[in-house]
């Protein structure tokens, strides 16, 4: 019988990874290698560093040829890694951006798990759409509008996201209105039966509805600029149904604040940090972590950060 370390790790052990730069900061391995802990899955989760986009190629064919089960992919590379791959999830190509790599024979295939997580985290904070199951029931915040703050890769996640989610309605934000004309321009194109417009940043005060969920998805108020906030005004806050701000870090940015202050529900980023790596590790191992599991690596990324 093959001696199997004190650390658990043995000649059967599956490799995973990150591959990004910088990828230092990550808290991908602590919720992988936590996730393969609780469900007894032989598999072990590092970050490594890929330097530049002229070694992206080369850095996934040696992945493979090194046997790696599967490969989470962050900034700058979600996009640029997708000529490399030998197929691609459909909704993953029509964002043009992959952060989750499941290997397949000859290659990996790429998902975005980015667009599922921010949707099981919005529900998980009792937030529907009207394509959730749970969309009638009372003690939920149900909206058909979202207002996106941004129209960067977060940003276009979110909003293929609200497409799938039956959103009716989608108004996109930016400070330059051009970039956020082009996503709208894309995402009504896949989504024709939702309504989608752009604005400039600076308009927001003028949104006419009510009753809207925004969506956050810039880095202003990221640590440690956490004085920033790309809304300040009253009255967009009291419009709103609730806000998500995709930064964990800090827990509560200027844009949280000034929601709760207006006594508009408001989270941070955390959870979909967490489901977009719980959806990654079920699509490597096909292996959905019960609801316990779930809230004891949520628990750990908790401590971890705050």
């Amino acid at each position: 019988m093959q001696e199997v370390l004190e650390s658990g790790i043995s000649g059967k052990t599956r490799l995973c990874g990150l591959i990004g730069n910088p990828v230092g900061h990550t808290l991908s391995p602590l919720i992988h290698n936590t996730l393969a802990q609780l469900t007894g899955t032989d598999l072990v989760y590092v970050p490594l560093q890929v330097e530049d986009e002229d070694s992206l190629g080369e850095a996934v064919r040696g992945a493979y040829d090194l046997n790696l089960f599967g490969i989470n992919v962050t900034v700058p590379y979600k996009s640029a890694v997708i000529p490399f791959l030998r197929d691609i999830d459909p909704s993953a190509e029509k964002i043009g951006a992959v952060n989750t790599l499941v290997r397949v024979d000859g290659g990996y295939k790429g998902y975005n798990t980015d667009c599922s997580g921010i949707g099981s985290a919005l529900n998980a904070n009792g937030i529907c759409f009207p394509a959730d199951q749970t969309y009638g029931r009372n003690g939920l915040i149900r909206t058909d509008t979202v207002v996106m703050i941004g129209a960067g890769g977060a940003a276009k996640a979110a909003c293929y996201m609200c497409g799938e989610k039956g959103v009716r309605k989608l108004i996109i934000l930016n400070r330059t209105v051009e970039h956020a004309a082009r996503l709208a321009e894309t995402v009504q194109k896949d989504f024709p039966s939702m309504a989608v417009s752009s604005m400039p940043l600076s308009k927001a005060p003028e949104i006419r509805e009510n009753g809207f969920l925004a969506i956050q998805c810039t880095k202003a108020g990221l640590a440690p600029e956490v004085n920033e906030t790309p809304v300040a005004d009253r009255a967009f806050f009291q419009k709103a149904a609730a806000v998500y701000d995709v930064i964990y870090n800090p827990e509560e940015t200027l844009f949280l604040r000034l929601a709760r202050q207006e006594g508009t529900p408001g989270w941070c980023g955390l959870d979909m940090l967490l489901q977009q790596g719980i959806s990654a590790f079920t699509l490597w191992t096909d292996i959905t972590p019960g609801e316990e599991q779930v809230e004891k690596v949520r628990e750990h990324l908790w401590t971890t950060l705050y």
